[in-house]
């Protein structure tokens, strides 16, 4: 395989990644606004590991510079700003195998949001496209902190970011999942041969829409 050529890179991660997605809004003339968010997930699997399970977010956001009271829309015309932060999301002893990223349009009312295979759930985040009040860890700080032995009485961090989660069944275990942005369906591909559909509402209200849907049938 030949060397990557610029601009394409190769990066470390301290951990096994078992999942990614990548979604992106091109900051186009008159607004100027958009975003790109790189997820990808996996761990360690167990705690005895010393590694953490854990989904990291590395978000990058051009919007115009804010006028003089706070909004929106100062500088020159044209102009923009980009800020670029990660964010990472905890998920304790199960690792997240399978991630997607969608725009909520109808479905959730616009913004963008991330969907997590994880143990025998389908987990729903929201992704923030401000930057987190609290500074970004430098590298060796989490790379000591993911070292670190599983405390299962903290909270994982991200937690704030978790709007709701959905049951796929019992030792199903969720492998992978996307959203039909057309008619607001999750499908979960499972360990266990079964494909599930569900209906996603804005109030984040789950409808399963197959549940007897296993491999090698048309759901």
């Amino acid at each position: 395989m030949p060397p990557p050529k610029p601009p394409s890179r190769v990066d470390n991660i301290p951990f096994p990644v078992f999942g990614c997605t990548w979604f992106g809004v091109p900051a186009l003339p008159p607004k100027n606004t958009g975003c790109s968010v790189l997820a990808y997930c996996g761990g360690g699997g167990s705690a005895k590991t010393g590694v953490n399970n854990k989904i990291n977010l590395a978000v990058t956001v051009t919007a115009p510079p804010p006028a003089s009271d706070g909004e929106p829309g100062g500088g020159e015309v044209g102009s923009s700003i980009t800020t670029k932060y990660n964010v990472n999301i905890g998920t304790k002893e199960q690792v997240c195998v399978g991630v997607h990223l969608f725009d909520g349009g109808q479905a959730l009312g616009g913004g963008v949001y991330l969907l997590a295979a994880v143990g025998d759930e389908v987990r729903l985040y929201t992704v923030p496209l401000q930057a987190p009040p609290e500074p970004t860890l430098s590298p060796e700080d989490e790379t000591k902190i993911l070292k670190q032995k599983d405390d299962t009485d903290k909270p994982p961090p991200g937690l704030e970011y978790l709007l709701g989660s959905i049951h796929v069944g019992d030792k199903y275990g969720s492998n992978a999942v996307s959203f039909n942005p057309v008619d607001s369906t999750v499908v979960v591909g499972c360990e266990n041969g079964h494909v599930v559909l569900f209906q996603m509402e804005k109030n984040v209200r789950w409808c399963n829409l197959s549940p007897n849907c296993r491999h090698g049938r048309a759901c």
